[in-house]
């Protein structure tokens, strides 16, 4: 952020912000930070923050629903190795 320019500094932490692992301390400390350095006041900042943390947990969250589906629709490992064996069988003409 140090070197973002006055007008980028509060879009740089707020795109960095969610994917950063910052303790609630720090994440005031840079809040104060970006509010020295743009100019902007805090309570904007505060309510910028807010609104990408939704975003990231909104995106986060479809992300883990599409693995969940992605998980569901995948066919178990034997069940192709299940099926070849009876058509084996079948082929062959012995039917159990």
């Amino acid at each position: 952020m140090e070197k973002a320019d006055a007008s980028d500094v509060v879009q740089t932490f707020v795109r960095l912000a969610p994917q950063a692992a910052i303790d609630p301390t720090e994440e005031e400390s840079l809040i104060g930070f970006a509010k020295e350095q743009s100019g902007s006041n805090i309570l904007s900042i505060k309510r910028t923050l807010k609104t990408a943390w939704q975003v990231h947990n909104k995106e986060k969250a479809e992300e883990e629903r599409q693995r969940r589906v992605a998980e569901r629709n995948d066919p178990p490992a034997h069940a192709g190795g299940a099926r070849t064996g009876r058509t084996m069988v079948a082929a062959n003409g012995r039917l159990q």
